[in-house]
């Protein structure tokens, strides 16, 4: 089975591909800044489509929402994103879960409130040095997104993965 563990972004969209517990592809999907938001939704929806069949994905794994405090405007842009992510999944008949942040960060590093950085120094060596070997070593590049999708994934593993 081959799940596909989703960091959704407008600037660094990471996903890593998971089979058999093992690391099989990872990228970042960037959508141009000037475009208008739904036009970058449709960019990184078309990206995952085609990652999707391409590697023939069976499961789909997503960090949930964060919508503490007051909604701005970027975190429902965030959300239209996560929630045609889900449409994309139901469109391509995949099963899709989703993690709450909070649980990631405490799965990953032992702390729900763990920073990006935090993320990043719990990160086993054999899985930041593939990053650190990639065009997506710099923080700029997507590394830290690609260390959020990696904990997603294991997350995944830890909490729904005996359970469906």
């Amino acid at each position: 089975m081959r799940v596909l563990a989703i960091d959704q972004s407008f600037t660094n969209c990471a996903y890593s591909i998971w089979e058999c517990d093992k690391l099989y592809d990872f990228g970042v999907i960037s959508s141009d800044k000037e475009q208008p938001i739904h036009l970058r939704i449709k960019f990184i929806i078309k990206e995952l489509r085609q990652i999707i069949q391409e590697e023939q994905i069976n499961f789909v794994v997503l960090e949930g929402l964060s919508m503490g405090g007051i909604p701005s405007v970027s975190a429902r842009s965030l959300a239209a994103l996560f929630y045609c992510i889900e449409l994309l999944c139901e469109d391509e008949g995949i099963s899709f879960e989703n993690i709450p942040p909070k649980s990631v960060k405490k799965v990953w590093t032992g702390s729900g409130n763990a920073s990006k950085k935090d993320m990043e120094e719990a990160t086993p060596d054999c899985l930041l040095n593939k990053i650190m070997l990639s065009k997506y070593k710099t923080i700029s590049g997507g590394r830290r997104d690609l260390v959020d999708s990696f904990a997603i994934y294991k997350s995944y593993c830890e909490l729904i993965r005996d359970k469906i």
